[in-house]
């Protein structure tokens, strides 16, 4: 949110990625946007911290360990209400339709746009710039 000309936000968004580059990089783009970002190697890492803290989360689906379709089952167990934006570089109607249905807001594919990731956050967050 812009105050003053300023960019504050009083929750920072989550990173859950077990690629480390996506993590560096997706971090940094936030970063761009003036949003704080946490990253977090893997959906186990991502649950031992304080959930509700976040704006917002972005996922991978496919990862080692726990998948986001995994997180976003344990997120829904623990009522965390959070906003998730799932990501997959292998999507299909099956995964798109249960990750929806199971209350991800967003899903995205691999190559994900710039714009197209911004426009999710925005509706999510309000405007950022």
């Amino acid at each position: 949110m812009r105050r003053g000309g300023t960019v504050t936000t009083a929750k920072s968004i989550a990173i859950v990625d077990d690629d480390r580059l996506i993590r560096s990089s997706a971090a940094s783009l936030m970063r761009s946007f003036g949003i704080a970002a946490s990253t977090f190697e893997s959906a186990e890492a991502f649950l031992a911290a304080d959930a509700k803290e976040f704006a917002c989360i972005i996922s991978d689906v496919q990862m080692g360990g726990m998948s986001g379709l995994d997180l976003q089952d344990e997120l829904n167990r623990r009522r965390i209400s959070t906003p998730l934006i799932l990501i997959t570089a292998y999507p299909t109607d099956r995964l798109k339709d249960r990750a929806l249905a199971g209350g991800a807001r967003y899903f995205l594919e691999k190559p994900w746009s710039v714009d197209d990731l911004l426009v999710c956050l925005e509706e999510i967050m309000g405007p950022l710039s």
